[in-house]
């Protein structure tokens, strides 16, 4: 068995590593180092949009970033890992 120490490395710290893109910062941002930020997916991107009856292409940068912070809000501060991971 490994056991891993991560310091709170915060996501801006996690996003600036080589090969880390949002989806897999946000991750590890909230599972790791229980920061409060949505991992958002195309599920994510599709309920989001649904639930909040978003026009236009859901992949263009203003959507993604409207998806986000929606996301952001639902998400849940105090367990943001177990959030994400459902």
């Amino acid at each position: 068995m490994f056991v891993v120490l991560l310091p709170a490395l915060g996501q801006l710290s996690i996003h600036g590593c080589a090969g880390v893109g949002a989806y897999t910062g946000n991750a590890i941002a909230s599972i790791a180092c229980h920061e409060p930020v949505a991992v958002v997916d195309a599920n994510v991107v599709r309920v989001v949009s649904r639930l909040r009856r978003l026009a236009g292409d859901p992949k263009s940068k203003a959507a993604v970033a409207a998806q986000t912070a929606l996301a952001d809000v639902l998400l849940d501060p105090e367990r943001p890992g177990d959030f994400n991971q459902v």
